[in-house]
């Protein structure tokens, strides 16, 4: 038994340095969940820069908090889309909140609804996307193929599309 317990430990060995990677990340969408960049910079910053983790997440949400900071609010999200999908949405309505011209928010908010297989909520993101930005041929492309996607396995009806 002792022989199982040392090996487990040295098999954590590196495990400090990978929670350290990751806290950061995760105090960060406590706030970001809410659209909240100045706690989460706040909390993040009182933690240490120790690495390069650090350092670059603090470096995207002070960019984030710029009167230009759409780029910096996309880079965010579409860091914790896959991961943290509440995050995502967090990010991208404090963008549209922001900055209510730009597309790429309502088209984040779509693809999260699509991971969530919220297929009418996918839908009306890609449609207010379009409107915001009709002459973005690729955007068109995308909804289309969700929305084809929603149709063939009979989640949407077509009615509810045109």
């Amino acid at each position: 038994m002792f022989r199982e317990g040392s090996s487990l430990l040295m098999a954590m060995r590196g495990l400090p340095s990978q929670v350290a990677r990751v806290a950061p990340l995760d105090v960060a969408a406590v706030f970001l969940q809410y659209g909240d960049l100045a706690s989460a910079l706040s909390h993040v910053t009182a933690m240490g820069a120790d690495g390069d983790t650090e350092a670059q997440l603090i470096r995207v949400m002070n960019a984030a908090r710029e009167d230009d900071g759409a780029d910096a609010i996309v880079e965010l999200s579409e860091a914790y889309r896959e991961a943290r999908p509440h995050v995502a949405v967090g990010l991208c309505r404090l963008g549209l909140r922001r900055f209510p011209q730009d597309a790429r928010f309502a088209t984040c908010l779509a693809r999260v609804a699509v991971t969530a297989e919220q297929h009418e909520d996918a839908t009306a993101w890609y449609l207010a996307a379009i409107e915001l930005e009709p002459d973005l041929i690729g955007l068109y492309d995308e909804a289309l193929g969700h929305i084809d996607e929603f149709l063939e396995v009979g989640i949407l009806d077509r009615k509810s599309v045109v």
